[in-house]
């Protein structure tokens, strides 16, 4: 869906304080985080992060791409989170 012309006119642009601050992202062990920590994932609500507290419950994660095992996360959802997931 596009944008109207309108809201992209209303939309302000607020100057950072600091122009040399970096954003840091935390990269969690799915099998370890909490269900906040997982929530933080992009595309991951509190239903998706119970799905994956019930999966490593049962089976831990041997690696990043196992999450896709978990009901509702597919190739997509887990391409815009591989980065900030790992397993130990």
């Amino acid at each position: 869906m596009a944008a109207s012309e309108d809201s992209l006119n209303s939309l302000k642009v607020i100057p950072a304080e600091d122009t040399n601050t970096e954003l840091v992202f935390e990269v969690i062990d799915i099998n370890t985080a909490s269900k906040e920590q997982l929530t933080g994932l992009p595309g991951v609500g509190e239903s998706t992060a119970d799905k994956i507290i019930n999966y490593r419950n049962d089976k831990k994660f041997s690696k990043a791409e196992d999450i896709m095992n978990v009901k509702g996360i597919g190739k997509k959802k887990f391409g815009k989170m591989k980065n900030f997931i790992k397993t130990e």
